[in-house]
């Protein structure tokens, strides 16, 4: 079968029309390079001169922020999501020969299927069509996958931790990348420093002499996660003013990203979608509403206008989701540019969260995607090895900070909830359920901010939230498929979990690829 990107409205559109996956772009992923600052040279002194007043305290020069109180956590859930990601050399028709030996006959003398030849008839050699899977060039890959340490209504339990060969070990955030069935890496390193606070795990390996010939290859990860309902003081929130400065994390989400500001072109080239469209949507939708001057708006009440704005716009349609014809396994997702689901006026509720992150940013308020599980969908799995499209689930999270506070709010919303409990929202002055305040963030449980790692790994059209980088070139064609499985933690073996330590750095080998 066989991918096809299309475009529409001048931007790209990414469609799938089965297994296969070619590959577009790659390049060697690199590490965020640290922020360096030039220091200027002191001025002379002037005797006659003042003392030149103390900097005043700003996000850069008094610490990180804490954890704001205007999105309060409620009751938990402890959750263990088991995640795989299996990538596989494309599937061919191999014509092959076997000598099968003819079916007794009848008592009449005739064979008991027509066409089949008698016993004491020459057996001949019958054609079988047996399917055979391309060999996977690789001399050394780096394979990478998400890392979610904290949401508004999730923290990551443990630390990322090694996988041992027996049962049991350490409970955490812990993978093992297998290369023809074989070990190869159970230790990741993590990646940090992207956009919006996105981390990424990554696994190594490196082909040996006397490695078996390849064609697949499986990531395995075992994820806990404590999830929280959460309660949001709009009230409080809507009297916090636009910050002077954003604190690194908030401003981070506001450079672009890959499915929101930028997508592939129907050559495959990873390119800047047209801003103007939604540029001029924003100012249309700022305009209706009677806003002049955006930042004399409260912040929360701009951030309320845009999501009903959306809300009131976008029909869900589809759930964007790409499966494998003959086997319904679950391949990635397909996703349409901001402004072909302004367009179009549907999507699925992925489409619409790239929306109105979209518009979020463009006026000016960090936000990103959250992708989940939602783990009551069906059962205690889903999106498994038989098929099935339940349980996956995207929402929007946007940032109040405050700066008198040096504190952090990221706000969910659940758009997709809100068009389908009503197909155009209540008044602004009023409480909307999933705008900050919900209890379904309990049984949502995340593992992406991004839907493809910010780095540049090989690019394909399904966003399938991993990604690599291969040597000496990452495959032209793949055939991919993800499962999701989830349960809850034992209380015995959640007992003595935490919520994981985002400043502890983590154990670091040397590995290529950074």
């Amino acid at each position: 079968m066989n991918v096809r990107v299309a475009s529409r409205v001048a931007v790209a559109l990414i469609t799938c029309a089965g297994l296969a996956a070619p590959v577009f772009a790659q390049t060697a992923p690199t590490k965020p390079a640290p922020s360096k600052t030039t220091p200027t040279k002191p001025a002379k002194s002037d005797p006659a001169s003042q003392p030149a007043p103390q900097p005043e305290a700003t996000p850069t020069n008094r610490g990180a922020p804490v954890r704001g109180d205007y999105v309060k956590r409620g009751k938990s859930r402890d959750t263990l999501l088991k995640i795989g990601v299996r990538i596989m050399g494309m599937s061919s028709v191999k014509p092959d020969t076997n000598n099968r030996p003819g079916l007794p006959g009848k008592p009449d003398g005739k064979p008991k299927n027509p066409g089949t030849p008698a016993p004491t008839d020459e057996v001949p050699s019958v054609p079988l069509d047996r399917k055979a899977r391309t060999e996977l060039d690789l001399e050394s890959v780096s394979m990478m996958f998400p890392l979610v340490r904290s949401t508004s209504g999730s923290d990551l339990l443990g630390n990322v931790v090694d996988w041992p060969e027996v049962a049991g070990g350490t409970m955490g955030y812990r993978g093992r990348l297998q290369v023809a069935g074989a070990l190869a890496d159970s230790q990741p390193d993590v990646l940090t420093g992207y956009a919006a606070g996105v981390q990424i795990a990554k696994w190594i390996y490196v082909r040996k002499p006397d490695d078996r010939n390849i064609r697949d290859i499986e990531l395995t990860l075992e994820v806990p996660v404590r999830t929280y309902a959460v309660e949001f003081d709009e009230k409080a929130a809507s009297l916090v003013p636009w910050p002077r400065v954003w604190p690194e994390e908030a401003a981070s989400a506001l450079k672009p990203q890959t499915y929101i500001e930028r997508g592939l072109t129907p050559e495959g080239e990873l390119r800047d979608y047209d801003p103007k469209i939604i540029e001029q949507t924003l100012q249309a939708w700022l305009d209706e509403e009677g806003i002049k001057d955006i930042k004399s708006t409260p912040l929360v009440q701009v951030a309320k206008v845009l999501t009903g704005r959306v809300w009131r716009t976008v029909q869900p349609s589809g759930d964007g989701q790409v499966s494998q014809r003959n086997t319904g396994r679950f391949m990635g997702l397909e996703l349409q540019a901001p402004s072909v689901t302004l367009d179009r006026g549907r999507g699925s509720e992925h489409d619409m969260v790239i929306l109105l992150v979209a518009m979020l940013k463009q006026a000016g308020i960090p936000a990103r995607a959250v992708i989940g599980l939602e783990s009551q969908a069906d059962g205690d799995r889903f999106l498994d090895d038989r098929g099935g499209s339940k349980g996956l689930r995207a929402w929007v999270e946007f940032c109040v900070y405050d700066e008198a506070r040096n504190s952090i709010n990221w706000v969910p919303i659940d758009i997709y909830r809100m068009r389908r409990s009503a197909p155009r929202p209540p008044k602004l002055t009023t409480t909307w359920k999933w705008f900050g305040t919900t209890e379904t963030t309990m049984e949502l449980v995340p593992f992406a901010l991004q839907y493809q790692p910010p780095t540049d790994v090989a690019t394909y059209p399904i966003a399938g939230f991993w990604g690599w980088f291969v040597t000496p070139k990452a495959p032209a064609d793949v055939e991919m498929a993800l499962s999701f499985h989830a349960t809850d933690i034992p209380r015995r073996q959640g007992e003595d979990l935490k919520p994981s330590d985002n400043k502890k750095p983590e154990k670091k080998k040397d590995k290529f690829g950074d």
